[in-house]
């Protein structure tokens, strides 16, 4: 009931990429870029605390999910863990994000629908995660920019992983 401060709970989406965090049908092209699906979970079994302020000046979100398991191919992304498995293969992640909407609110779709005055947001994301196979901290920034019919939409994501343990054989 409150702007400011909200709680979710259950399987919902991770707040890392704004990319991934948004709906399809909000996008402007029918697929995601290829590094928010090799980088950026989706959804994940957790607790999210996440808020507006300032009539949507400011937004935030912070979170604690189930620990995440990347698929053998780097750009397959994340495995997605049935809810009912629990958490009894992965250790914890945790993710947050917040964003800037210093001029006015950018909307929910990419396309700047609407028209209008120059407006802008701005955002920055981190994860970290710890894995049953690999311990991965991430980071993120994005940019909108929307005048006039016109938007720019860009993100950068990057992530360093290491393996939890030493393999016991050469590769």
């Amino acid at each position: 009931p409150y702007e400011a401060l909200g709680i979710t709970l259950g399987a919902h989406k991770v707040p890392f990429s704004r990319y991934a965090t948004m709906g399809s049908a909000h996008a402007s092209l029918s697929e995601r870029p290829m590094s928010v699906d090799a980088m950026a979970p989706y959804r994940q079994m957790g607790l999210t605390i996440h808020g507006a302020i300032g009539n949507g000046l400011a937004s935030y979100a912070l979170g604690v999910y189930n620990g995440l398991d990347r698929h053998t191919n780097f750009h397959e992304g994340y495995v997605e863990n049935a809810v009912f498995e629990g958490n009894r293969f992965n250790k914890i992640a945790v993710a947050g994000r917040l964003s800037l909407e210093p001029l006015g609110s950018i909307g929910e779709d990419v396309a700047d629908l609407d028209g209008g005055g120059f407006r802008i947001g701005v955002g920055a994301s981190v994860l970290h995660n710890e894995g049953a196979t690999t311990r991965t901290t991430a980071w993120g920034a994005d940019l909108v920019l929307k005048v006039a019919g016109f938007h720019l939409m860009s993100e950068y994501i990057a992530d360093n992983s290491t393996p939890v343990e030493d393999p016991t054989t050469p590769q």
